[in-house]
């Protein structure tokens, strides 16, 4: 992955908490594909300040929300 690549990945990635993440693989479509074979801590984009990015969830009565802020250089 060309770096310019890897910082473009780095700052469109969001990350869950590894419990809810395996929840999720427990589920169509996700479970079909097996146990899921990486986590956050092999992960490198999370190894890279992806704890930062980490979405907090809330329960809803449609499934689960998360939101997150975002700056913007308005050059």
């Amino acid at each position: 992955m060309k770096k310019d690549d890897y910082q473009i990945s780095r700052i469109l990635s969001r990350n869950f908490d590894d419990s809810m993440t395996d929840r999720v693989h427990t589920q169509k479509p996700y479970a079909s594909k097996g146990q899921r074979n990486l986590k956050n801590a092999g992960d490198g984009i999370f190894q890279d300040g992806g704890e930062q990015m980490l979405l907090k969830l809330t329960k809803t009565s449609l499934g689960y929300a998360a939101t997150f802020d975002i700056g913007l250089q308005m050059a």
